[in-house]
């Protein structure tokens, strides 16, 4: 609620001989969430300004939440009377006081580091207890003087290899080993490369050939797999010989190659990468000195103390726990790889060796400290807890432990890029922490920024995206220099030329100047509208008393299939049940993200760093998350609807009030589902109308309120007439063959494969005219009487298709193909079809088969070559295809699609419906798009064209989360990219593109090849420089709608455009775009068989034609872009391409964005 309260010199009220003042009471309830109220103040007759006063629910808000709100509508306020011109995304909502706050007094952590290095650190520890216990293991026992020696030892070796400063030594060994290489190598001055000897082989290959290490230091059992040309076995007797002969005495920059400085490279670690890639973060000895003497200051230095070596070896925590505890005196102890994996063994370890200090992720803590209470273990010596590597959450367990006299619980932040730069100790009483930890504060030289989308300071108490500076920066990642200006940027806060890294973590300030983690920045999902993070959900579960942990993610076999998952540990014995888990995630979250199944589990999977292993989990059986209170199908109508969302959900039941989408629904199978009700029950439902109903009841409310009307289904084939009317598709493209004479502008190369191997050749033209004679549009002529178009459908014997046989070489093929790609065709003569078979060498083809468009489409790809390697088959077995007779054909459809959409006349009718839709959402188009022209448009087109073809390195994951996100398709994130990217070289702010849509209403009616696509039009307003985000909602609304009324054959839709009429450009839209996904793997005995792109065309029918196709292997996009050549230079076409590409790099990593900043950064 907001109130404002105007005053006047005449409201004061005035009493002879008293002073008075307004007494503002305060209120014990709240009427609503907030009430904002603002009052006018009157002084000495005049106006001063004004008091405000929020009330709150105190059940939704803190006190200190609320006086946030208030500072922040204070300093907004300011700015507007100031500047009433500026735009709401230019208003800050900190003040000058705030800002220097969470900018400079928050981070004033410069501390000057001691002139030295790690090593040298270490060096004099040894010499401080030589005789104390440095590593301990199940074993041995080294003291520091000993392991002083050993790295010494190795050191030198190393040395007399000529590796030094800024060479990088892979190691590859078991963890007890590895301490002592790793005190090696950086006494050498070279950079420690930790590789997992469990890691997979080829992970550990790219790895090694990613770095391209000077040495790999392995054992003889880990080096069995290993391919790396430069292998040294520490273990061979040889070698250990050799190093016991180098001098123990420690390494100076008098034995180095070159001088050890503090930007020399310390470690390098891989972390997982966006694209499946591991990629490898490059930690500098600078980085890693700031941390450790930090930590000594901080964390004391008790040489009695005994510490874990639990965390694996390529978790850059194991140099901070190792190297710190060996810097101050203490004692490691390192288990062994069976203890660590098992929780309540690993219990049974710390106690056995009297551990007082453990760091681990969190989910290892939990699950040790539940496994020790279980047992019975009350780990005494047990004196510090330490969680990083994942958000903190603080289970009973955690307090319980926490509770006990003596023990200090911490959290460490920091990702690999920087190492851990934040740190909390959580003091008070544990019943009172929060559900997760904070982060902290910043450590010694670190600056830690919580900024908005702009790059401003985020005020205290609101959530922004955490970006860190200073000296704790890593150089960057390892040979990837684009990457590395992309997450490593400018730091518009610090000295000139320093860096900042961009975490992809969101946080915020909390009053005490310590951040608090709020989940990341790539975890936050958005489902019909509603946004959430994935730890929100996490949270909320842990507040049930049944949960002790939870973990939600986005569950899927494919991309396009995933759905919201949570996975929980019950806190007792008894399991939490997920219809309470869903009532009570219910009582917390909005509906749309209440998750569509629940997995109890005994234990959270753990991966090597004894994090989650996401890929261990189980898949969920969504069928079990129907409501059992959900009300039961009554009628026949009812049932019948309930089986068919059953069916499309592949689950056993689903009830009149269970919602398809909490059940697992999404877009690609509302489609699916609609096109099954109108095949089993005659009506047809709207994809708004199912987003906004989706459960069976609501559906049948809409068919109730008459907003389904119902569809003529598909009639058995009857007689046919004389002559069989042309569909509307193939009517156009007849008129326009008529018009501008035969050509081959309208060709379709549907197939384009590469076969290696012995081809039959024989066998495959055999199996083209068996395809001809089965489907009935391949046997297709368009004659015509008295200018009347028909079909005319001859006899397989007089379409027989004889495959052409060409033999060319590597360099000429992709000119043949386009030659052959290039037939014309004369419509009145079938088959309308050609085939050939370009051959490069004997075992090595490209068969080409090229059909008019008259006769197939885009959706014809996959009938036609599954039939085709079906004859293909049964040919070279020595028989023709035994394959049942297909239910109809296409004249069939064509015959029954006349009264598909009602009569015209009928405003009641689907086609009176729909022609009003496309009047309105076309009126005021422009008749031509003003695209970024190389020369005039002729007044006589060529149809003349060529194509430039580009890698997309945005993977398709990618796209398919941010859409997924924004409640859209992946054809609607690349439809607003492309829009945007048109409006940024000229095109204007509306966009008209064309689209194709399947048109075949009907199942039966995919395994058909025919015309059966119709073209629509999108359009999009760019206008108002919108974010990416909105952009693309606008894009959503617009196509749904477009989408919705698709079945308008396009030549009705142009009339009722009436656009400017012109015989040198398409009407309505000039640029056309598509999205698919590869081509289905197509399998023909005896031969590999691969997609072969046609890599150019000598004609195009549109000014511009973008097609945009996804690639299964890799999950990249390639881009191939037609251009009129009237029209365009091919170096334009390539800019528009890597335009494209670069635009959709920047909103995907940024959807917020400004299309005209993401434009400009696009064409930098």
């Amino acid at each position: 609620m907001f109130t404002w309260q105007s005053a006047s010199s005449d409201d004061k009220l005035r009493l002879p001989g008293l002073d008075i003042d307004e007494l503002v009471l305060s209120s014990e309830a709240a009427k609503f969430d907030l009430d904002v109220a603002l009052t006018e103040l009157i002084e000495d007759d005049a106006k001063a300004g004004f008091r405000g006063s929020i009330e709150f629910d105190r059940a939704l808000f803190d006190e200190s939440s609320v006086r946030v709100i208030a500072n922040q509508l204070a300093c907004l306020l300011d700015q507007v009377v100031d500047d009433p011109v500026k735009r709401l995304s230019e208003l800050e909502l900190i003040s000058a006081e705030e800002r220097m706050r969470v900018l400079k007094t928050w981070n004033d952590t410069r501390v000057e580091l001691p002139d030295t290095n790690v090593a040298q650190l270490f060096a004099q520890q040894a010499r401080r207890t030589p005789d104390a216990i440095a590593v301990e293991s199940d074993n041995e026992s080294i003291s520091y003087e000993e392991l002083n020696a050993r790295a010494n030892r190795l050191a030198h070796f190393l040395l007399r290899q000529g590796i030094g400063p800024d060479d990088y030594v892979a190691v590859v060994v078991p963890r007890v080993q590895a301490l002592t290489l790793m005190l090696a190598v950086l006494k050498a001055g070279a950079a420690f490369l930790p590789i997992d000897p469990d890691y997979p082989k080829a992970r550990i290959a790219y790895m090694l050939e990613d770095a391209a290490p000077a040495v790999v230091l392995a054992t003889a059992q880990t080096a069995k797999e290993l391919t790396y040309p430069h292998v040294i076995l520490v273990d061979d007797p040889a070698h250990r010989a050799a190093v016991r002969d180098s001098p123990d005495t420690d390494p100076t920059d008098a034995d180095r190659p070159s001088a050890l400085l503090l930007d020399s490279a310390a470690y390098v670690v891989y972390t997982s990468g966006s694209t499946g890639r591991p990629k490898g973060v490059v930690v500098t000895a600078r980085v890693l000195l700031n941390l450790l003497w930090w930590q000594l200051a901080n964390m004391g230095a008790d040489p009695n103390t005994r510490v874990s070596g639990f965390a694996a070896i390529s978790f850059d925590a194991f140099e901070q726990d190792i190297l710190a505890a060996l810097n101050a005196g203490q004692t490691i102890v390192v288990p062994s790889e069976d203890v660590r994996r098992v929780p309540s063994d690993l219990a049974a370890w710390i106690e056995r060796h009297q551990l007082n200090e453990f760091l681990a992720p969190n989910v290892v803590l939990q699950a040790l400290l539940e496994a020790a209470r279980s047992d019975g273990r009350e780990l005494h010596s047990l004196r510090n807890l330490i969680q990083g590597g994942e958000p903190f959450q603080l289970s009973d367990e955690v307090r319980r432990f926490a509770a006990r006299p003596g023990v200090s619980v911490f959290n460490y932040y920091g990702p690999s890029e920087t190492h851990v730069v934040n740190s909390m100790e959580l003091e008070g009483d544990p019943q009172s922490w929060p559900a997760v930890a904070p982060l902290g504060a910043p450590i010694w030289n670190a600056r830690m920024y919580v900024l908005d989308s702009r790059l401003r300071p985020a005020p205290v108490g609101v959530v922004g995206e955490l970006y860190i500076g200073g000296d704790v920066l890593a150089r960057g990642y390892l040979n990837r220099p684009g990457l590395t200006a992309q997450r490593f940027v400018a730091d518009p806060f610090g000295e000139p030329g320093k860096r900042m890294y961009r975490t992809g973590d969101l946080a915020r300030w909390n009053e005490d100047g310590q951040l608090v983690f709020a989940g990341r920045a790539d975890d936050q999902i958005k489902i019909r509208g509603v946004r959430v993070e994935l730890g929100e959900i996490n949270s909320v579960l842990i507040g049930h008393p049944q949960v002790a942990e939870a973990a939600t993610l986005v569950h899927g076999e494919s991309p396009d299939d995933r759905r919201l998952v949570s996975y929980v540990v019950a806190a007792g014995a008894e399991p939490p049940n997920p219809a309470e888990l869903r009532a009570h995630a219910a009582d917390h979250l909005p509906a749309a993200v209440v998750p569509a199944a629940f997995v109890v589990l005994d234990a959270l999977p753990l991966n090597t760093n004894r994090k989650l292993d996401r890929l261990a989990l189980p898949a969920p059986d969504f069928g079990a998350q129907t409501s059992a209170a959900s009300e039961e199908p009554r009628s026949a109508r009812e049932r019948i609807l309930c089986e068919t969302l059953a069916d499309v959900l592949d689950i056993d039941r689903v009830g009149l009030n269970d919602d398809f989408f909490e059940l697992g629904g999404h877009s690609l199978l509302a489609g699916r589902l609609l096109s099954r009700i109108r095949e089993v029950l005659g009506e047809d439902f709207s994809l708004r109308a199912l987003f906004a109903n989706p459960t069976v009841a609501g559906l049948l409310e809409v068919a109730r309120d008459s907003e389904a009307a119902p569809v003529r289904t598909p009639e058995p084939v009857r007689p046919r007439p004389d002559r069989i009317p042309l569909s509307s598709p193939q009517k156009r493209l007849w008129y326009l063959d008529q018009l501008a004479g035969p050509s081959p502008r309208y060709n379709l190369p549907l197939i384009s494969w590469r076969l290696s191997g012995p081809a039959n050749v024989d066998a495959l033209e055999h199996a083209v005219n068996d395809v001809v004679e089965r489907h009935e549009a391949l046997r297709t002529g368009f004659p015509d009487d008295d200018g009347v178009p028909y079909q005319r459908v001859v006899p397989a014997d007089e379409a027989r298709v004889r495959l052409g046989r060409t033999s060319t070489t590597t360099a000429e093929l992709d000119d043949r193909i386009v030659d052959a790609s290039s037939v014309t065709f004369d419509l009145t003569m079938p088959p309308l079809v050609r085939a050939e078979l370009l051959s490069v060498a004997p075992e090595d083809h490209v068969f080409l088969l090229v059909g008019h468009h008259t006769v197939m489409d885009g959706g014809s790809f996959e009938p036609l070559a599954g039939d085709l390697a079906t004859a293909y088959a049964a040919r070279v077995s020595g028989h023709a295809p035994r394959w049942a007779p297909l239910p109809v054909q296409y004249p069939d459809y064509t015959i029954w699609a006349r009264g598909l959409l009602g009569e015209p006349r009928d405003p009641r009718s689907r086609y009176a419906r729909q022609s009003a839709f496309w009047a309105q959402y076309l009126t005021g188009l422009p008749d031509e798009q003003p695209l970024p022209f190389d020369r005039p448009r002729p007044d006589v087109p060529s149809d003349s064209g060529g194509m430039v073809t580009c890698r997309l390195d945005v993977a398709t994951d990618a796209v398919r989360l941010l859409a997924r996100k924004h409640g859209a398709t992946p054809f609607m994130v690349h439809h607003a990219a492309f829009a945007a990217v048109l409006s940024s070289m000229g095109a204007g702010t509306d966009i008209a593109l064309g689209t194709v849509v399947a048109g075949r209403p009907d199942p039966a009616l995919d395994r058909l090849v025919g015309f059966f696509a119709n073209t629509i039009v999108l359009r999009t307003d760019t206008s108002g420089d919108p974010t990416f985000a909105e952009l693309l909602r606008r894009v959503v609304r617009s196509d749904l709608a477009a989408l919705d009324h698709q079945e308008l054959p396009f030549d009705r839709v142009v009339q009722l455009a009436n656009p400017h009429r012109s015989s040198n450009r398409n009407p309505v839209f000039q640029v056309m775009m598509s999205l698919r996904e590869s081509a289905t793997e197509v399998v023909l005995p005896g031969l590999r068989v691969t997609e072969h792109p046609v890599q150019q065309t000598r004609t195009t029918k549109f000014d511009l034609e973008l097609a945009l196709v996804e690639n299964g292997d890799d999950g990249s996009l390639t881009a191939v872009l037609q251009y009129s050549t009237d029209l365009f230079d091919r170096s334009t076409a390539e800019a528009l391409l890597e335009r494209l590409a670069a635009f959709l790099d920047v909103v995907i990593a940024d959807p917020e964005a400004r299309i005209e900043t993401a434009s400009l950064a696009a064409a930098a």
